[in-house]
């Protein structure tokens, strides 16, 4: 039961948090259409980084503190591997509900139907990359108390890319202009987040293990 309450604590906490700040913003700024639609998509990404970054800090707590990932380091089978798999079951439970939710919103954004697949293409890679850097974030600090405060600072300067070009994609779709550029940008990110970071976290949870 306790687990079962975390897992929906983990998925409902992101969304919750999601829903309310984005649809306060057309509550505490002006109504005008025009005045959303240009502030959609960054309010919309901010939005969901935040959201993304909520429930980092436990990501590998509760396998630190059960001894679970001792077992992984010294078990055979391939540590990268079970990162990789770890990241993904938290990009699905944290991120894909987000994703899913966001067409509803920007729409109460007065964001634009026909830019709707930009921005989620978008947030697919990016809340993808998002995830892989905030778990190195995560096993950076897994051995520390209350360190939720320090991932988020260790995170915003690598996450800065990621969020630029997301919005600008969404942006130049909004404006019936070319987003290739900001996507295929993105998409660079991605696979460089998903091909390299796996193993920098690893050596980081080794690490924790030594000191």
């Amino acid at each position: 039961m306790g687990l079962s309450w975390r897992e929906r604590r983990r998925v409902l906490l992101p969304l919750v948090f999601f829903v309310i700040v984005a649809s306060l913003f057309p509550l505490a700024m002006s109504p005008r259409p025009d005045i959303l639609r240009l502030i959609a998509p960054g309010v919309i990404w901010v939005d969901v980084m935040l959201a993304t970054f909520l429930g980092l800090e436990s990501l590998f707590r509760q396998d630190y503190e059960e001894g679970v990932l001792e077992q992984w380091i010294l078990s055979p089978s391939s540590l990268e591997l079970r990162v990789f798999l770890k990241v993904i079951s938290f990009w699905t439970v944290t991120s894909l509900p987000l994703i899913a939710m966001s067409p509803i919103l920007v729409l109460w954004l007065s964001f634009p139907l026909y830019a709707l697949g930009v921005l989620v293409v978008g947030l697919f890679l990016g809340t993808v990359a998002l995830s892989f850097l905030g778990a190195l974030g995560a096993a950076l600090t897994v051995s520390l108390r209350q360190s939720g405060m320090l991932v988020a600072i260790l995170l915003l300067p690598v996450a800065t890319p990621i969020l630029i070009f997301g919005a600008h994609s969404a942006m130049l779709a909004a404006d019936q202009e070319n987003p290739r550029p900001a996507l295929y940008l993105l998409a660079t990110l991605f696979f460089l987040t998903v091909g390299l970071v796996p193993k920098a976290i690893s050596t980081a949870l080794k690490v924790s293990y030594e000191v």
